[in-house]
């Protein structure tokens, strides 16, 4: 193979492109855990974030995988199925690393340089009933539009192709998050600040009590790290975000919902009825959020999204949650076996 092609890897553009990946992913308002992905389009390639990598390393290690753009964009035109698999695509067949299932979003937009964020004021707009609408004063003067919640990958890339235009340059993604483009490094992330700017919101300071709860040594759960505790000390996030999961990293990262501690049962008791089935994080209201000891990494930064999520949202906000079959596709799950399986965790929380 002639590694001609990934001279550009090595070039300084492309340290500057991995340094701003790098700052995104390391602003919790912005990124969280390894959510997010940017990417840069270069002599054919599209050089985008690999799946499971943290945007906040990408100047520290491998994080970035080259695709062959032409081919991927003929593909999806074709309505190939390959596409929901990006690492068909990959231009080094040896390279372990897989594109971001969010590749083909990055490819639909004609852009040189695409930014992807989990910026939390942004949805904390896109999770409301009428989002759209009420974007448009905030968002007004730029070359927006509103994406209705599709599942990541090829489904929302989809969507997204039926809806912008050769200007179109912001992307407010219902349920999931923001995504700007621009013709440069400096212009995409000088736009991305534009609208994380115009759309911050008015948040509920809450103060945080020394947590009286007792944790058994022999539980599974420990405290989370105290930057996610807030949730559970505001009514308002909690009656929020109970019963539904708001948006796509929830499910993926931490299951469906969020599961609250019932008042009439003790930890011990609920970890017994549960069995195997832990969820990733409970909620003891007015005392803690407790994430499982076996938790994967990025647990506690994706608690931290939902408590700043929600403490943006208003008493009167109509909250638009994800739904049935939006959680069961996130999961590979049949909906029906989902449905059933949600129904067993609610009857013994």
């Amino acid at each position: 193979m002639n590694d001609s092609i990934f001279n550009f890897s090595k070039s300084p553009e492309f340290q500057k492109f991995c340094e701003l990946s790098a700052n995104l992913g390391r602003n919790p308002l912005l990124v969280q855990g390894a959510g997010g992905n940017t990417s840069i389009k270069e002599d054919g390639l599209l050089w985008v974030k690999a799946s499971g990598t943290w945007l906040s390393e990408a100047t520290e290690k491998k994080t970035m995988v080259a695709v062959d753009l032409a081919k991927l964009q003929q593909a999806m035109a074709q309505n190939d199925e390959r596409v929901e698999k990006p690492q068909y695509f990959k231009v080094d067949p040896t390279e372990s690393l897989r594109p971001s299932i969010e590749t083909v979003v990055h490819a639909s937009l004609k852009y040189r340089v695409v930014l992807h964020v989990h910026c939390v004021e942004t949805i904390s707009w896109a999770v409301l009933q009428n989002a759209e609408k009420l974007l448009a004063t905030p968002l007004g003067g730029l070359d927006w539009v509103f994406i209705p919640y599709r599942r990541p990958g090829l489904p929302l890339a989809r969507e997204i192709q039926s809806k912008i235009t050769n200007k179109t340059n912001v992307l407010i993604l219902g349920n999931h998050g923001l995504v700007v483009a621009a013709s440069s490094i400096e212009e995409a992330h000088k736009l991305l600040l534009e609208v994380h700017l115009r759309l911050r919101r008015s948040k509920r300071e809450v103060k945080i009590p020394k947590s009286n709860l007792a944790l058994p040594e022999e539980s599974n759960y420990r405290d989370a790290e105290f930057f996610a505790q807030g949730i559970a000390h505001d009514t308002i996030s909690l009656e929020k975000v109970e019963k539904g999961s708001l948006y796509p990293d929830h499910v993926i990262f931490l299951g469906s919902g969020v599961q609250l501690l019932k008042s009439s049962s003790t930890l011990s008791q609920f970890e017994q009825n549960q069995n195997e089935s832990l969820p990733k994080a409970l909620i003891v209201p007015a005392q803690a959020v407790l994430v499982h000891k076996q938790a994967p990494r990025g647990t506690d930064e994706m608690l931290l999204s939902l408590k700043e999520v929600a403490s943006r949202l208003q008493p009167n906000d109509r909250v638009q949650k994800l739904t049935f079959n939006d959680e069961a596709a996130l999961l590979n799950w049949d909906a029906e076996k989902y449905r059933q399986e949600l129904a067993r965790r609610n009857a013994s929380a």
